[in-house]
């Protein structure tokens, strides 16, 4: 028997339930890479027996109750959290054409690729990009065979391209295509700027339809890397999307260019959106409750591996912090139904027959230094930043989760869902009074949060937060700061979005 057990002998890994505390039969494992441990396992309620007797002895007592809970730190990494965030917005989430799909068990297999027709053939397809949209291929062997490519067409299981691939007969497993933008027909899509209201137009009519998904609070990219693909006044930006008006005309807002108009004469301009995008959904048909299991391994004893398990886990709270020169990480917490124990003589679950164990891919994190594009507060009416550099921020997502007791039950049963609550801190470095009005009027204001490198990024918006706080505090040699607090509402049935982005241009990096 070891004498003591090492944290770096243990690991982590979760899986979606079928239903509350039951996984399914073959469940889909998902290995995570943790910093820390905020808490893990249940805090046990026991009463003793307290009588009054003339010894004066308390005599043992029994558990009356369990609360289980579990937590961890991981870095923000562009993919591998994509498939618990979803959880935590009561989501189904929205998802281009991909054959690597939120629902991992739905993966489709690259069954080859052939240079003289230009076709990339996989085994199934969750949905199918179409003419002229934008695809995004790796893990493919043959470098050529990897990158962005435009949609020539596409039919059943092949999608044929404009580029130059190579023959590539066997695909290694982890080779797959996502959908990542559109690129619109000559002269399609123009800008209007009225008053502090910018505009695009698309004659086609592309806006919300399967080509350009557009939804409100999704964040896009307007524009390519090269001049053809880009507007001649307007240039390039990213911008949130704060109406679908029809199909041929949204309102952007939170600009990241310089609004204008733009006739978009002979310019065949590209649309960058989202792979996959998370809100609070403004339908509640279109809410749905994730539970999950985590395993946490511990490592081994005279007979083998040994975990402990959060079992019925519901998605609680989940916080994003931006410290100054530093990782952008993400605290995940659950409140769960028990916890559940397997010693060496037991087989650990994500092991267990019909189960699969997917290793995270290599991913590097984003920093709060080089690869953050923008994090500003923008006040509605001007679209102007309220501040200039932020020191720190901190975004908070609570879904309120509370245990259900019940007699004859040990521990909850089930669990209520309270509201959707965003919220948030910064501290900034004080510039001009502009901020302290803004909670003094109480502006409309929202918080832009945009973050991209090597060609990949994210972006949270939450479209309308009150401010408070705003206090400078003033020292000795130091710069003057700004404590604000932020509290979210909802605007246009949104109140915070989540959007990753599997491919962005050059132009769009920080």
């Amino acid at each position: 028997m070891p004498s003591k057990q090492d944290s770096n002998l243990t690991g982590l890994a979760a899986a979606e339930e079928a239903s509350l505390g039951v996984l399914p039969a073959s469940p889909q494992w998902l290995q995570l890479e943790p910093n820390s441990y905020s808490d893990f396992g249940n805090e046990m309620s026991k009463v003793a027996r307290k009588t009054i007797n003339p010894a004066r002895k308390i005599q043992k007592g029994g558990l009356t109750d369990v609360d289980a809970s579990g937590g961890f730190d991981h870095d923000l990494v562009p993919y591998g959290l994509l498939r618990l965030f979803r959880g935590f917005f009561f989501t189904d989430g929205d998802e281009t054409p991909t054959t690597d799909p939120l629902d991992i068990a739905s993966r489709s297999t690259a069954l080859g690729v052939t240079a003289v027709s230009s076709e990339f053939e996989f085994d199934g397809f969750t949905g199918l990009p179409e003419t002229g949209q934008l695809v995004l291929t790796d893990g493919f062997t043959n470098a050529a065979n990897n990158g962005l490519f435009s949609v020539a067409s596409s039919i059943g299981s092949l999608v044929t391209v404009n580029e130059t691939v190579v023959d590539e007969a066997v695909p290694p497993a982890t080779a797959r295509m996502r959908t990542v933008g559109c690129e619109a027909p000559s002269a399609d899509i123009s800008s209007t700027l009225s008053g502090t209201s910018l505009y695009l137009s698309s004659a086609s009519g592309i806006f919300g339809t399967t080509f350009c998904p557009v939804r409100v609070g999704d964040t896009i990219f307007i524009g390519g890397d090269a001049v053809s693909e880009q507007l001649t006044t307007l240039g390039t930006g990213y911008a949130r999307v704060a109406s679908v008006i029809s199909a041929s005309l949204i309102l952007i807002k939170d600009f990241t260019g310089t609004p204008a108009t733009d006739s978009g004469s002979g310019k065949t301009v590209r649309i960058f959106f989202p792979a996959r995008a998370f809100r609070d959904e403004p339908d509640p048909a279109d809410i749905v409750r994730r539970t999950y299991q985590l395993e946490r391994t511990l490592g081994e004893d005279d007979n083998g591996p040994q975990a402990e398990y959060l079992v019925g886990a519901v998605p609680s709270e989940l916080q994003l912090s931006l410290p100054e020169a530093e990782k952008i990480t993400v605290s995940l917490s659950y409140v769960g139904l028990d916890r559940e124990t397997i010693d060496g003589t037991g087989t650990i679950k994500s092991s267990a027959a019909g189960a699969t164990l997917h290793a995270p891919e290599s991913e590097e994190f984003f920093n709060t230094s080089s690869d953050v594009f923008v994090a500003r507060l923008v006040k509605d009416t001007t679209q102007a930043s309220l501040v200039g550099y932020l020191e720190s921020m901190d975004l908070t997502l609570n879904n309120g989760i509370n245990a259900n007791k019940a007699v004859g039950v040990l521990g909850a049963f089930d669990f209520s869902t309270g509201d959707f609550e965003a919220s948030g801190s910064m501290n900034a470095y004080f510039d001009s009074v502009a901020a302290m009005q803004a909670i003094r009027d109480n502006d409309d204001v929202a918080v832009q949060l945009i973050a991209a490198r090597d060609n990949v990024g994210f972006a949270l918006a939450l479209p309308l937060v009150t401010l408070s706080g705003g206090q400078a505090e003033v020292s000795s040699d130091e710069p003057i700061m700004l404590p604000l607090e932020m509290n979210a509402a909802v605007k246009d049935g949104v109140t915070m979005c989540y959007c990753y982005f599997a491919y962005l241009p050059d132009a769009a990096m920080a």
